[in-house]
């Protein structure tokens, strides 16, 4: 999987299906039709057209505790916050990563670690 790095601010999810697909950031745009914030509901769409094999739902957290590493699947995309995340419409403003073959793929192009205090772990969609 060759790692991508996002070129617009919100468009961390459209990056991470082009690394899973293998297709351009502008291919994946065009197919979601837009560049923004991709939501739940888009990436298993989008998924589910590309013929990426993906769980049928989310995984959410729902204790304040966090997630280690040994607990989420080895392949699949992995919806952070931060500790000073923004809140839209009642909803934290978080970014995809994906997890492939147990490294993590940033497609902000910065080193992503799951221990660091200002990351926390809200779900993960098994990549199958």
């Amino acid at each position: 999987m060759k790692h991508l790095t996002q070129d617009k601010e919100y468009n961390c999810g459209q990056t991470c299906v082009a690394m899973i697909s293998n297709k351009s950031i502008r291919d994946i745009e065009n197919i979601v039709g837009h560049d923004s914030g991709m939501n739940i509901e888009d990436l298993i769409t989008i998924c589910n057209f590309l013929k990426i094999s993906v769980g049928k739902e989310w995984i959410r957290k729902r204790y304040r505790k966090w997630i280690g590493r040994y607990l989420l699947p080895m392949n699949c995309f992995v919806f952070i916050v931060f500790k000073d995340s923004e809140v839209f419409e009642n909803k934290e403003i978080g970014h995809l990563v994906i997890r492939n073959k147990g490294k993590f793929l940033d497609p902000n192009g910065n080193q992503f670690y799951l221990f660091q205090k200002r990351h926390r772990v809200k779900a993960y969609l098994k990549i199958k």
